[in-house]
């Protein structure tokens, strides 16, 4: 009987000790330390149980009162951390210091006066005058642990809510079971069942272990399973060697001892190869999830959707990594634009598996949780929406609260947006894991790690597109032209030199900020930023990111003017602004800019009141934004004034201008400025990151807008003035009443 309650106590120790140990290894958080520190000491204490047999009974005896002093506290003081009840530090050092104060105690006669004989967890002889206060403490703190836990786990949800579920029953059973033996029974004179005590640890190391596999608890099942696997397969192949080897010497050596060796060591390492995959397997279907290493399948899917530009193909990489890695087999790929007055909806179902069409379709009619993600920018996780309701904005709650309730009738685990220039273009839904186990933090990571990378090659696809319909275009128009060389020379001249200046744009303008941003990331990722000095650091940095953003606005640039240069490009004219209120609020964008620069930025306020006009605002913004850029950049010293007026007595016509002292622009260039890819002679001097789109952009908006023109005044070396006209609205209209067409479309 000593030698099996013996053989329960050690066995209960060393897992103490080794879920301490992983929970530590895993992270260093306040939670995992603080569970830690309880984990050893309760592996500490039941050690001590055994350690009374020993001489002088009554210190052993006593040092195992005072072990036990100090785990009440410590499961306390992590239960709190746990459910996020540590608000007052204080009140955590209080808790930790009243278990200090009874563990010196316990090394006096205050607790135990003397131990007469000892037996294994247990012992006869007398209690101090304070062993009943040391039991109501340690009785209190074990109803507060256990009270907390309760009221905690009815409140609770989603993920934290099942972690708490099995806590709680391991806390209970070790609680209840260890204050009722070891503290309550004894006031009443009943000792007999005290050796029981540390065996009910038990309880709470197998409900804290299995909440650890399988919802998370500290996240640390892969570590689990990587050691069973690897550990498991080690220690079968060396007691399956060794039963060889053993087995050779009983039967009187049948193999000799010099090959008997290396025969056993190469039977070793090959059946360590098969032991390591049935250990896999097994741990695959009692672990719950399939092990994988997130690094490798990080760098594989990188390869992956660096070789290939197609949308398709890189849709195929993703969701067959992603399902393949997390195990589950239903999905669904949305491929999301914004949404505006001529689009019936933003989402396109691309790729589904396992999920209906339209049940995806209707769930994101809910504009709010698009909103949301939009803001939230994270992967939204079924059973976590719950407890992000009470920390995010109050009008997001009902959308998300209808939303957990929609993807649990779908059965949809997660939702993972990709994000590029703060907006969602794309959404993958996962459904539940095979297993029916709980998505880990290492999950989450490898999700936000390739969706990182999708959006990469997503918007690099969709360059890839645009470019491709720029050149069949081209291609198409070249045909045309080569069907009658003597009448078209002149306008194949003019193509062959629009399609240099764009390769010339692309070679140029997108490789150099690349090659920067490129050397830049090749010395952080070798260490070489490390040792050059704090302000170098930071200049490459700086350099870096200065050339990212001016690459985003070249590519933002090419992708806007292909799309004006679209035959069947047009917008509504849908809003009815006042131009004064849109320009001042235009013109604030900019003022950090020309502060930064040393310029003046001004809004010249109108000497009579302007008439509203029917524009697209959308557009409108994007026209005076880039002639506002423009003389921002091209000047040195001096001023930039935005004005707005009205032409004609009846005010029929609005006119917005801005005035630059910037370094104008050659007489020569004037007619052939707003052409595509033009840039002045003394433009590129001066700047020449430039995309020679910005102009032609401004054009193509004001040609498409019934009633816009844009024109241009400009003396080199003083400035120049920019003009944008408008009609004035007659009346108030709904946004469906004028759609523009190309031009090519009205001839």
């Amino acid at each position: 009987m000593n030698l099996l309650l013996s053989a329960i106590i050690y066995l209960a120790a060393f897992l103490a000790l080794i879920i301490g140990i992983l929970a530590i290894l895993k992270n260093r958080s306040f939670l995992n330390i603080s569970f830690t520190i309880f984990a050893w000491l309760t592996a500490y204490w039941i050690v001590t149980n055994i350690l009374i047999t020993l001489q002088p009974y009554t210190f052993w005896v006593r040092n195992c009162y005072a072990a036990g002093a100090l785990l009440a506290p410590s499961a306390l003081v992590w239960i709190l951390v746990l459910i996020n009840d540590r608000k007052n530090k204080y009140k955590i050092l209080l808790i930790y210091l009243s278990g200090a104060i009874f563990f010196i105690l316990g090394y006096t006669d205050f607790i135990i006066k003397n131990a007469e004989k000892t037996f294994i967890g247990g012992f006869e002889g007398t209690f101090g005058k304070g062993f009943n206060i040391f039991s109501f403490y340690s009785i209190f703190l074990i109803f507060w642990i256990l009270g907390k836990l309760y009221l905690t786990y009815k409140k609770s949800s989603g993920i934290l809510k099942l972690q708490l579920k099995y806590v709680m029953y391991g806390m209970y059973g070790f609680g209840i079971t260890t204050g009722t033996l070891n503290f309550l029974l004894p006031l009443f004179g009943i000792e007999t069942f005290i050796p029981l005590d540390s065996p009910s640890s038990v309880f709470f190391i197998a409900a804290s272990g299995y909440a650890m596999i399988r919802y998370r608890l500290f996240d640390i099942r892969i570590f689990l399973r990587k050691i069973f696997v690897v550990g498991g397969a080690l220690v079968f192949t060396v007691i399956i060697s060794l039963f060889i080897i053993y087995g050779n010497l009983a039967y009187g050596k049948i193999v000799p001892e010099s090959i008997m060796g290396p025969v056993a060591l190469i039977a070793g390492i090959v059946l360590f190869q098969y032991l390591r995959k049935w250990f896999l397997k097994l741990a695959n279907r009692y672990f719950f999830t399939s092990l994988y290493d997130p690094q490798e399948i990080t760098e594989r899917v990188g390869r992956d959707l660096a070789q290939t530009l197609e949308l398709n193909q890189i849709i195929t990489t993703i969701v067959k990594t992603m399902k393949q890695a997390l195990g589950t087999e239903r999905y669904t790929f949305v491929l999301c634009k914004e949404k505006d007055q001529q689009t019936h909806g933003y989402c396109t179902v691309k790729k589904t598996a396992g999920m209906k069409h339209q049940d995806i379709t209707e769930l994101l009619k809910n504009d709010s949780l698009y909103q949301f993600l939009t803001e939230y920018k994270d992967i939204l996780v079924r059973e976590e929406i719950e407890d992000l309701t009470q920390k995010t904005a109050k009008k997001y709650v009902a959308p998300l609260l209808i939303c957990k309730k929609e993807l649990t009738q779908l059965k949809i685990a997660v939702l993972v947006p990709i994000i590029s220039h703060k907006k969602i273009i794309a959404l993958i839904f996962f459904g539940d894991k095979l297993s029916h186990d709980a998505f880990t933090l290492e999950d989450l990571r490898l999700l936000r790690n390739i969706a990182n990378q999708a959006s990469i090659a997503m918007v690099n696809a969709q360059l890839y597109e645009e470019t491709k319909k720029f050149n069949a275009l081209l291609q198409i128009e070249v045909t045309k032209a080569t069907q009658n060389l003597t009448k078209t020379n002149t306008h194949l001249k003019k193509l062959l030199k629009i399609r240099s200046e764009f390769l010339d744009i692309a070679s140029h303008q997108l490789r150099t900020p690349v090659s920067v941003i490129n050397g830049t990331l090749s010395m952080l990722r070798d260490g070489d930023l490390d040792r050059l000095p704090k302000e170098k650091h930071k200049e490459f940095i700086e350099n870096a990111y200065t050339k990212g953003k001016k690459l985003d606005f070249i590519i933002n640039d090419i992708l806007a003017a292909s799309e004006m240069d679209a035959e069947n490009f047009g917008f509504v004219l849908q809003d009815v602004i006042d131009p004064v209120e849109f320009l001042e609020k235009v013109v604030k964008e900019f003022l950090l800019e020309a502060e930064k620069k040393q310029l003046k930025l001004i809004f010249e306020q109108p000497s009579k009141s302007i008439p509203k006009i029917l524009t697209n605002i959308k557009y409108l913004e994007q026209a005076v934004g880039n002639l506002i850029s423009n003389a921002l950049r091209y000047t040195a010293k001096g001023k930039i004034q935005v004005s707005v007026k009205t032409e004609s007595s009846k005010n029929q016509t609005v006119i917005i201008s801005v005035e630059d002292t910037g370094i104008g622009i050659p007489k020569a260039d004037l007619p052939k400025l707003f052409d595509k890819f033009m840039r002045a002679k003394n433009a590129i001097d001066m700047y020449t990151d430039g995309s020679g789109l910005g102009l032609f952009i401004v054009k193509q908006i004001m040609e498409n807008h019934p009633g816009g023109k844009v024109s241009v005044e400009s003396v080199e070396n003083k400035g120049s003035i920019f003009s944008i006209q408008l009609p004035a609205a007659k009346t108030k209209v709904n946004g469906a009443n004028a759609i523009t067409k190309h031009p090519s479309s009205q001839s």
